[in-house]
């Protein structure tokens, strides 16, 4: 695994708008990161990496590649519909050591999220997962290609924090040159209660990028990731 060295240049970050998916009056934040537990196994309690790989499962196995938030609204929800199967699979992730994993500065997400983006495009590929690792927390992040009927093109790029549990942040451009311009905390979902843990450990710590693609599609990700952007991952 390469280490990513920090950007030297400062950008601009451009004025695109990082949307919520849950309206605070109706449904207020939840937390549900260490609050539950393993069917069963009263004393195994479900952590980020665990809802983490659920949430992943789910962009692959829904047909719009979209997990449903009412499933992690709630801890009854959440238990129905989580398989346990998760327990290791984040583990089991990291040790396979998948292509296209790396470590950069949380203030270069949104440019190591454009080369992904550029492989993606040239390989014809159009939805990828990675489990994302700060500190010693997991959370998820989706990128998505789509391509409206009126021919343009958009890039989204949504990161799923499990410390929210009913919600994600995501960005959509027609241009993945304005994504370049984001950093992981623009994506933090925080209140006051984790403000200080992001403050310690995403705006000037690095991040792990796990890659979470169907093996055959994993070997676009060989060598550079991006090459216009001099990353080696």
């Amino acid at each position: 695994m390469e280490i990513l060295p920090q950007r030297s240049d400062t950008l601009d970050k451009q004025e695109l708008n990082l949307k919520s998916d849950r309206k605070e009056k109706e449904f207020p934040r939840i937390k549900l990161n260490g609050q539950c537990y393993f069917p069963g196994r009263p004393q195994n309690r479900i952590v980020c990496r665990h809802i983490a790989a659920q949430y992943i499962n789910d962009i692959y196995q829904n047909v719009d590649y979209k997990p449903h938030q009412d499933d992690y609204s709630s801890a009854e929800k959440f238990l129905t519909h989580f398989n346990k199967k998760c327990k290791n699979q984040t583990l089991a992730l990291i040790s396979s050591r998948p292509e296209g994993r790396c470590v950069a500065a949380c203030g270069d997400f949104g440019l190591v999220m454009k080369a992904y983006f550029d492989k993606m495009e040239s390989n014809g590929i159009s939805v990828m997962a990675a489990i994302l690792l700060v500190d010693n927390h997991a959370l998820t992040v989706r990128l998505r290609i789509k391509n409206t009927t009126e021919g343009c093109t958009h890039y989204v790029v949504s990161v799923y924090d499990p410390n929210v549990t009913n919600d994600k942040i995501r960005i959509m451009s027609e241009s993945k040159e304005d994504i370049k311009h984001y950093s992981l905390m623009d994506f933090m979902n925080v209140d006051y209660s984790l403000l200080k843990w992001s403050n310690d450990h995403v705006i000037n710590q690095s991040v792990a990028i796990i890659p979470a693609l169907p093996k055959e599609q994993l070997l676009i990700l060989k060598g550079s990731v991006g090459d216009a952007a001099n990353l080696l991952i």
